[in-house]
Parts: C-alpha cells; sequence; structure tokens
C-alpha cells in the first residue's frame, strides 16, 4: 500500500475515532466495554482511552473482525486485509490509508506497555463493521454485517464463553526432565464430529511451560503449563487466556454440546504431576513445595491419577498425542469465513 497513490481525503464522522464524555487523557478504560455482535470482545490487553476515544489492542480487533493483519517494525506500521478493503495505519500518525485513501483520525494509533493500540470505530467501520456506543453504559458495541443465500456471510462470529473445555491432543511429548520454563509447544484440537468442539477441525493451541522440575529423589517430577493462543485452520491467530483442567467426571460436565468446567473458579495452579506409571500423567496442585505430592494425595486437591500406584513418582511426562483438558478462562470471539459457525449451531442445539 503506498500513501503517495492517495487521491481523497475522507474526514466523515463514520470513520472517526470513538468519542467518549469524560476527562480522561489516558488511561485504562475497565469502565469501557466492547462487545462484538453482542458478545464481549476478548482482547489481550484491556482497552484505553486516549483524548476520550477508545484504543484496542491492533491485532485483536482486526483478527476479531476477519482480518488479515501484518506489522512492518521498521516504519512501526500496521497493514491489514479484509476481502477487498486494504488499510494502513502507523504509530503517531493521524492519517491513516483505506484503499490508498486518506483517512483523517481524531486519535492516531499509539504504543501503551508494548502493545499496539488502534482506534476502535475507525477500524471497525473500516472492515465493514457498525459501531454503537452507549454513553450512559459506556459500552462500545460492534456489529458485523451478516448476508444470507449463497453468499459468503463475511465476518460471522463464534464466541466460546470463559468456563468452556477444549480436548486437545499434544503434538509433541514433554518432559519435567527435559523441558524448560518458557518452551513452547503446540496441541491438536481433538474433533470427532463436525462441529463438536469449540474450534474447527485442525485448529491448534499454542502453550507455554510454566514450570519444570524433575523428578528428585523421592519428590517426582513436575510441569506446568499455560495456553496462550489459538491457530484457526486459515492461520489466523487469537489471544486466549487457558489453563489445565482434568476431563474426568469430577471435572467437567457435557451439558447441550459443550463441555464445561465444574469449577467456576479458575485453577492457575494446576500442574502435571509424575505419579504412578500406567495413568500416564497427572493433573492435580501444588499445595506445598516442601511435602511429597504422595502424602497429600487423596485430599480436596482435585488430583486425577492411578490410585494403585499413586507411590510410583518419578519425572511427569506427557506423550505425544496424549489427550487433556484446556479451560478457557476468558471468553474468546473470533471469525468464521467457513460454514463452522452453522456446524456448531447445530451441533449446540
Amino acid at each position: 500500500m503506498k500513501r503517495s497513490t492517495a487521491k481523497k481525503t475522507f474526514a466523515v464522522a463514520g470513520v472517526a475515532a470513538l468519542a467518549l464524555t469524560g476527562s480522561a487523557v489516558e488511561s485504562q478504560a475497565a469502565d469501557a466495554r466492547v462487545t462484538l455482535n453482542g458478545q464481549p470482545l476478548a482482547t489481550s490487553v484491556e482497552p484505553i482511552q486516549r483524548n476520550n476515544r477508545v484504543l484496542v489492542p491492533m491485532r485483536d480487533i482486526f483478527e476479531a473482525l476477519g482480518a488479515e493483519v501484518k506489522w512492518n517494525q521498521a516504519n512501526r506500521a500496521v497493514t491489514a486485509k479484509r476481502g477487498g478493503t486494504n488499510v494502513w495505519l502507523q504509530i503517531g500518525n493521524r492519517t491513516a490509508l483505506v484503499n490508498n485513501a486518506n483517512v483523517r483520525l481524531e486519535q492516531a494509533a499509539m504504543m501503551y506497555q508494548g502493545n499496539t493500540m488502534v482506534p476502535l470505530r475507525f477500524v471497525s467501520e473500516a472492515m465493514g463493521a457498525n459501531v454503537m456506543w452507549n454513553g450512559p453504559r459506556r459500552i462500545a458495541s460492534i456489529f458485523t454485517p451478516v448476508r444470507s443465500g449463497s453468499e459468503v456471510r463475511a465476518g460471522r462470529t463464534i464466541t466460546v464463553p470463559a468456563g468452556a473445555v477444549v480436548k486437545v491432543r499434544l503434538d509433541q511429548a514433554l518432559s519435567s526432565a527435559t523441558a524448560r520454563r518458557g518452551d513452547t509447544f503446540t496441541a491438536t484440537v481433538v474433533s470427532e464430529r463436525p462441529g463438536d468442539s469449540e474450534f474447527p477441525t485442525g485448529s491448534k493451541l499454542v502453550g507455554v511451560v510454566t514450570e519444570a522440575r524433575p523428578q528428585s529423589g523421592k519428590n517426582p517430577g513436575i510441569l506446568g503449563l499455560d495456553f496462550r493462543s489459538v491457530i484457526l485452520p486459515n492461520s489466523a491467530r487469537y489471544n486466549l487466556d487457558g489453563s489445565l483442567i482434568g476431563l474426568d467426571e469430577d471435572s467437567v460436565v457435557e451439558r447441550n454440546g459443550r463441555i464445561i468446567a465444574k469449577s467456576p473458579d479458575k485453577s492457575p495452579d494446576a500442574k502435571i504431576i509424575g505419579i504412578g506409571a500406567a495413568a500416564g500423567y497427572v493433573l492435580g496442585r501444588v499445595l506445598d513445595q516442601n511435602k511429597l505430592i504422595t502424602t497429600i494425595l487423596g485430599g480436596a486437591a482435585g488430583y486425577i491419577y492411578d490410585r494403585s500406584q499413586k507411590g510410583d513418582v518419578k519425572d511427569a511426562v506427557v506423550g505425544q498425542s496424549d489427550e487433556l483438558g484446556v479451560r478457557l478462562d476468558r471468553s474468546l470471539t473470533y471469525t468464521d469465513n467457513t460454514n463452522y459457525a452453522d456446524e456448531r449451531a447445530t451441533f449446540l442445539q
């Protein structure tokens, strides 16, 4: 996209940054909420206000609206494409481009605590969505068009609620003996029938090792894992907040076509623990790092393990293709440009 080819300038309210009431020069917009097609918009960081305008994380909003995003570090600029629409934004530049036409912004894109933040209304309307601002409730509502008949439903969204559980299989083995904190890994979403998972067949969750302690003496090995993003089959990537959860009947329940965590609370300290070879892996909470795990098995910690081998201490190992549960600890909304929304809706009925 070349700025030199711009032919005209738009200066209409429809593509201006979202105006808000209030006197804050810059603040975290905890009191200003954003929804997409009636569902909370999941963002990696909270929206912020700058000069009475709402800005949201660049990648979150563009990908939620079905756009492909590229970041140019050299000139600190964002290029986004969806269908026949191309958008160009540069950090600190109040002139953006929509299909090579200049658009004057009320608020430029900016860096905030290491995140690229872009004006909500401009981005949404440039991508063909409508935005409504509810002043008394301080809610910015984004609505994407849905076409009927044989036309493609552009920007149709699917929302995965907090507490929903996704079954995955690891793409590579992990061991507390060799893993290191910060290592990343992937796991493929398990799907047996069209629409039976929160994400389409072929989607991958990207995780990170948050703790890796090898087995030592009578102390079992421990692995801590978190899940940070999902990559859809079309390569679109969305941030998520996911944690380990057991798939047994004490941990989850299947209701109306959705697997849901029984506990309403997030369990950030869930670990994979090396006890019981036949069990494959153990999922539980480390209550006290100075105590043997075997001394607290059977307590109200929600462990999953092979009780017949609870004294067999070793490294924590999860094999390739082993099945794990991932609980979403925050709702996530993503864009579907295929027919998966219909498959999922049919399965949930």
